[in-house]
């Protein structure tokens, strides 16, 4: 029987529930035929998950069934699989029957072809290679662990180590995204980039957090940064610091102030009388305020004068009776200056009963010679105010307009960016590098990224050479697996086989830099990282020239990053940092009468009196000496009208006593002064002219009296 020339392999891939499979060549026995279901061998039989043959011996084959259907997918393969056996033995003078030679010989040819089919899927040498070839395996201890593999001279090679291939199948796909990130496919020289500046790379990683603080920051920094290339505001602010504060401290007195220069402005009608010198009336009152406190104690006096003058006038009635008045002659010069200036006396005895504003500045006479002692200051204030105002409406106004008082509460950290200047500059002079290191942090971040894996780009970088290498080869070691065949031979990793079979054309080069592949492949981890982060990587490389920048100004990085918000501040009131620098000297001028400030801030209520009472100050002031004698000749009036009264009394009695007094002697009668004892005055005339006064002087005597007829 003729055996047909046909592969002992067949392969399907089932279709839902199928069960037969045919097979297209012969067999001599059931058991000489395997089957794989799905890659795995299953068993001849009865059972859920066994089969049947048909047709065994036939030249053409026959069919295996499945007890059970297949799943759909399921791929079946069948093979033959007989043993390399002679199953007959002819003896001698025995039969040499026809059925039994064919058979011997037909498993002869099945063998062949069975061996056949074996070594055609093993790995072999092209009939056109030179015959001298070596294609021996080493020696068993020599090859262990190791991968099959060809040499520059395409001989078998076992120097690659079997881990380091599984460990590159591994990371197929992270070598595969660093060739791509190198070789121009998603970027150009992107690793060899990053690994020129690796030392710039580690270096903005060690301050990786200051970075990201400085770039969410940078509008501010940007602010402040122009401000010192620029006016320099804040240097102003912080060289007049310690001024700032001393205004800042006693803000509430210069407010104070501030508001009364804007509004009713008593400290500036107080300012300019006092301005006066010499002719100041504050100065005048405030020199003879002894005199007005004794005028003002002695009001009731001042205020009988007065009452008299503008009432009874008895004092005119003293005057009409001029013979009498002459007794009291010698003070009569003082009844005259009270008499002169009555209008004034009154004006001091209404305004000590009422106001009483010489009372008050009387007593706040040392606060009214402070404001005169210090009215070149307040006068500065004056000249200045809008600036005070200026300041006093930042002092006055809720956080965060309230500037002053932030750069006050903050000004240590003011201090620190002043102190740190050259820093800022820096960050100034390089701030394009600076916003693209923030537009990056703000944005993809790859910075951060980078800074975040800075372990697997340090360790890139310091296997600078390998990567330059595997980058060199990159399309290569992308094809890492693209010699299947061989791989097929490792069976063992079959998996990692398939992956290396995608990129199949360079196995013969991976094999002659075996070396580099186990360098490779005992970093995997730092490959697959960097892998990982390939965009960042590929972002680094973009801005090289940027990272170098930031890594050369770190520490300015750092100490921008430190004061954060205080640059954020700062920024926020820069518009008033401005206006407090420009008004810088005003501040200072401030700051210089703090003092002063508070001392009118503290009796504002007492100079807005004075202010208010402005014209009768003056009126004091010009009238000031016969305040000083008001008392003394209110003494002398009181007195002399007293005595004038007395004598009148005297005189009239005298001239009006007839003769029927027993006693000639008048004198004994009378009495000393007006005391007359008791005197009987009857049927006695008179003129009825001076009754007035004789009934008021009678009034203030002891005694009955008589008058009689009166006509």
């Amino acid at each position: 029987m003729t055996v047909l020339d046909n592969a002992p392999r067949d392969q399907y891939t089932a279709t839902s529930g199928q069960t037969v499979f045919p097979y297209t060549f012969e067999i001599a026995a059931a058991g000489d035929i395997k089957v794989l279901k799905a890659g795995v061998l299953i068993t001849q039989g009865t059972g859920a998950d066994q089969y049947s043959v048909s047709n065994v011996g036939v030249n053409a084959g026959g069919n295996v069934t499945l007890v059970t259907g297949a799943a759909t997918g399921t791929v079946i393969t069948i093979y033959r699989d007989m043993s390399y056996s002679r199953l007959t033995d002819y003896s001698n003078a025995g039969d040499f029957l026809a059925a039994d030679v064919n058979n011997d010989y037909d498993r002869l040819w099945l063998a062949v072809q069975q061996n056949s089919s074996e070594i055609s899927r093993t790995i072999s040498v092209p009939n056109g290679d030179p015959s001298a070839v070596n294609v021996v395996l080493p020696a068993k201890a020599l090859r262990a662990n190791k991968l099959l593999g060809f040499d520059a001279a395409g001989d078998v090679s076992t120097s690659i180590i079997s881990g380091d291939a599984q460990t590159i199948a591994d990371i197929a796909g992270d070598i595969t995204t660093l060739a791509h990130i190198q070789d121009g496919t998603v970027a150009s020289n992107a690793i060899t980039n990053v690994n020129t500046i690796r030392a710039n790379v580690t270096t903005v990683s060690g301050i990786s957090s200051n970075v990201t603080t400085v770039a969410g920051g940078i509008t501010n920094i940007n602010t402040v940064a122009t401000d010192l290339a620029g006016s320099d505001d804040i240097g102003t602010v912080a060289t007049n610091i310690a001024k700032v504060s001393t205004v800042s401290a006693g803000i509430t007195e210069v407010t104070a102030v501030s508001n009364n220069l804007t509004g009713t402005d008593t400290i500036g009608v107080v300012a300019t009388d006092l301005n006066l010198g010499a002719g100041s009336n504050i100065n005048k009152v405030g020199g003879s305020i002894t005199n007005v406190n004794t005028v003002g104690t002695d009001i009731a006096k001042v205020n009988t004068v007065a009452a008299d003058l503008s009432g009874t006038d008895t004092v005119g009635t003293v005057a009409t009776n001029v013979a009498n008045v002459n007794l009291v002659g010698g003070s009569i010069a003082n009844v005259n200056a009270v008499g002169g200036d009555i209008a004034k006396v009154v004006v001091v005895s209404n305004d000590l009963s009422g106001s009483n504003t010489i009372g008050t500045v009387s007593t706040n006479i040392a606060n009214v010679n402070s404001v005169g002692g210090k009215i070149a200051e307040v006068n500065t204030v004056s000249v200045n105010i809008a600036d005070v105002e200026v300041v006093a409406d930042n002092l006055n106004a809720s956080s965060p307009n309230n500037t002053i008082s932030v750069v006050s509460s903050n000004i240590g950290n003011v201090n620190n960016v002043g102190g740190s200047i050259a820093n800022v500059v820096s960050v100034a002079g390089s701030l394009t590098n600076v916003n693209a290191v923030a537009a990056n942090i703000g944005g993809t971040n790859t910075i951060g990224t980078v800074a975040g894996s800075i372990a697997n780009v340090n360790a890139v970088g310091g296997i600078e050479g390998d990567v330059t290498a595997v980058a060199g080869i990159a399309s290569n070691v992308t094809a890492v697996a693209g010699i299947s065949s061989a791989v097929s031979a490792v069976g063992l990793i079959s998996p990692n086989v398939t992956t290396v079979a995608n990129v199949s054309s360079d196995v013969t080069v991976v094999s002659g830099i075996s070396a580099k592949v186990t360098t490779v492949s005992g970093i995997s981890g730092n490959v697959t990282a960097v892998a990982n982060v390939s965009t960042d990587v590929t972002a680094v490389s973009a801005i090289t020239a940027n990272v170098t920048t930031v890594a050369g100004i770190q520490s300015n990085v750092t100490v921008v990053a430190g004061v954060a918000g205080d640059v954020t501040a700062v920024s926020a009131i820069a518009s008033n940092v401005t206006t407090v620098a420009g008004v810088s000297s005003n501040v200072t001028t401030v700051a210089g009468i703090d003092s002063e400030v508070l001392t009118v801030s503290g009796i504002s209520s007492d100079v807005t009196v004075v202010s208010g009472i402005s014209t009768d100050v003056q009126t004091v002031a010009a009238n000031i000496t016969d305040i000083q004698n008001a008392e003394e000749n209110a003494d002398a009036a009181a007195a002399s009208a007293a005595e004038a009264a007395a004598s009148e009394a005297r005189a009239v009695r005298n001239f009006y006593m007839p003769s029927f007094i027993p006693n000639t002697d008048v004198s004994a009668y009378l009495g000393s002064n007006s005391d007359f004892g008791a005197i009987l005055l009857t049927g006695s005339s008179f003129y009825t002219e001076n009754l007035p006064s004789i009934l008021s002087d009678l009034a203030q005597d002891t005694g009955t009296y008589n008058l009689g007829s009166l006509t």
